[in-house]
């Protein structure tokens, strides 16, 4: 009764909705057709931006680095295009002016800025119930005493987090709230860069769920993927931070306002660097929103949910911890190696770190995290 009289008319796809949708998409179809109001939204959407970036950085031309970072590997990725000419230039627009407006809107505005705060902390208060859980279970090993600078194991609390999330997403997609959501958010990104609704549907996944979840939806159109939409599906996971590892970065110590402004804007920004890189040549199976039908929940209650979700969250859990070890392990073998070949030619100052500092610092010195040289050193690792 609860589903059918409040979950389904909030969520779900009323006629109504689907009238206003159907308008709104044929009157922005009629003005795309327009080649004169085209060629001057796309002149537009790149001066608008570009003007205000250099009217903020007046003061500051330094600043002006991340913007020739951006055009630099704006020129590599259309060098290592795997076909430069097939290249569409609606997704790519759109979405660096995607990226540009959400960066406005949670950056720069006041409001936005403050309703961000608002939802960051909302999403720290959300992820820290998982300690509830794993005190319980873990004890303290997830709670040590605050005593020789005891510090929790990561493995029993932070990545817990994963099995929490895993049991809420299965919840929320039993009651088709997650799948009402991200088609809208997909619908929306249609709408404006013109990708396909596999693509569409897995960027806004990813901001969500993450890159290990978010294929779960689209999993039955697979098969049937092009080669452009499997690199799309690829780079999005890649360029987006899963929300069940959301509480480890903070509790790392990164802030929670840029965490998910990232998680945002690198929805937008990673289908137009996808599409850049690798072009749609081929005809997708789905390119509308309303023709895709994402599979029902298998479990037939909320209590087979939560255990289906948490189950299938123990293998995640499981896999990263696996990696975590061998990784950390496998890093530390030819950091060992390489400090051993370094004092064999006198060189005893040797590590990896060091190596892959002065390869990774061209990059970090480009996209300008900071004015500070010795800073920069310490961020390129």
């Amino acid at each position: 009764m609860f589903y059918k009289r409040v979950l389904l008319p909030l969520f779900g796809y009323s006629r109504e909705f689907q009238r206003h949708r159907t308008r709104v998409s044929n009157s922005f179809e009629k003005l795309r057709q327009n080649i004169l109001f085209r060629r001057s939204f796309y002149v537009l959407a790149v001066a608008v931006p570009l003007l205000y970036i250099l009217w903020d950085t007046r003061r500051n031309l330094r600043r002006l680095t991340g913007l020739y970072s951006l055009v630099f590997f704006f020129l590599f990725m259309c060098f290592f295009s795997h076909r430069p000419t097939k290249i569409n230039f609606r997704p790519i627009i759109w979405g660096f002016l995607l990226q540009f407006i959400f960066g406005i809107l949670v950056l720069k505005w006041d409001w936005g800025a403050h309703r961000f705060i608002d939802l960051s902390d909302l999403a720290i208060a959300f992820l820290d119930f998982t300690k509830n859980g794993t005190d319980f279970t873990y004890g303290f090993l997830s709670s040590p005493p605050n005593i020789c600078g005891m510090e929790p194991v990561i493995a029993f609390q932070v990545i817990q987090v994963i099995i929490y999330i895993g049991a809420i997403v299965s919840i929320l997609y039993f009651y088709g709230v997650v799948q009402a959501v991200l088609k809208r958010m997909a619908w929306l990104m249609q709408l404006t860069m013109g990708t396909t609704a596999t693509e569409s549907l897995n960027a806004c996944a990813c901001v969500l769920l993450g890159n290990a979840e978010s294929p779960f939806l689209i999993r039955p159109y697979i098969e049937k993927m092009t080669a452009s939409e499997l690199h799309a599906i690829m780079t999005t996971g890649f360029a987006c931070i899963a929300g069940a590892v959301f509480a480890a970065y903070i509790s790392f110590g990164a802030c929670p306002r840029y965490l998910l402004s990232a998680a945002v804007m690198s929805a937008p920004g990673s289908l137009a660097c996808s599409k850049l890189l690798y072009p749609e040549t081929e005809e997708s199976h789905v390119k509308d929103v309303k023709d895709l039908e994402l599979p029902p929940s298998k479990e037939t209650n909320d209590m087979e949910c939560i255990s289906s979700g948490s189950l299938v969250a123990v293998h995640i859990v499981t896999a990263v911890v696996a990696n975590l070890i061998s990784f950390m392990a496998l890093m530390a073998l030819v950091n060992g190696l390489v400090i051993y070949a370094g004092t064999l030619l006198g060189q005893p100052h040797w590590n990896l770190e060091l190596i892959f500092g002065y390869i990774f610092f061209p990059v970090a010195y480009m996209i300008g995290v900071t004015e500070n040289l010795e800073e920069t050193m310490v961020c390129k690792n």
